[in-house]
């Protein structure tokens, strides 16, 4: 198994791939997620776990990782040039801060909007793409 996500990983990181690579990590990641994203363009990847996040990285190098449910901090650590969207189950503003601390650039409660996790996911994508446009420039970042 690890062998077919590692191959599908060296596919996903052609040139010509026109979208963002996405990294769906947590037991409670849901399909439709990945259906959701996979439509936008965007080759998605899904684990349970963070360490898998990390071991598969040097293939897959995700440019945004959204986390269901799982702790973001050890792979902010691991992969810091990626985004970080962070999906936190009820409405507790301490479990969203709590993300957020632990290296999340973003964060949304359930139940949370397709459209919206979308969205934000695209934003993501283009605040890395100005970044890269500028520090391929030689502007400060």
């Amino acid at each position: 198994m690890l062998e077919q996500t590692e191959n599908r990983c060296r596919e996903a990181a052609h040139p010509d791939f026109t979208g963002m690579r996405v990294l769906l990590v947590g037991e409670r990641r849901d399909e439709q997620l990945a259906r959701v994203l996979a439509r936008d363009g965007h080759d998605v990847l899904s684990v349970d776990e963070p360490q898998a996040a990390i071991r598969l990285s040097g293939v897959f190098a995700p440019e945004v990782i959204v986390f269901v449910g799982a702790s973001c901090g050890e792979v902010r650590r691991a992969l810091p040039a990626a985004g970080i969207i962070a999906l936190v189950w009820g409405q507790d503003v301490e479990e969203r801060i709590s993300a957020l601390q632990a290296g999340a650039d973003d964060c949304l409660a359930s139940p949370w909007s397709d459209a919206e996790l979308r969205a934000r996911v695209r934003a993501i994508g283009r605040r890395r793409a100005r970044v890269w446009q500028f520090s391929a420039a030689g502007a400060p970042i």
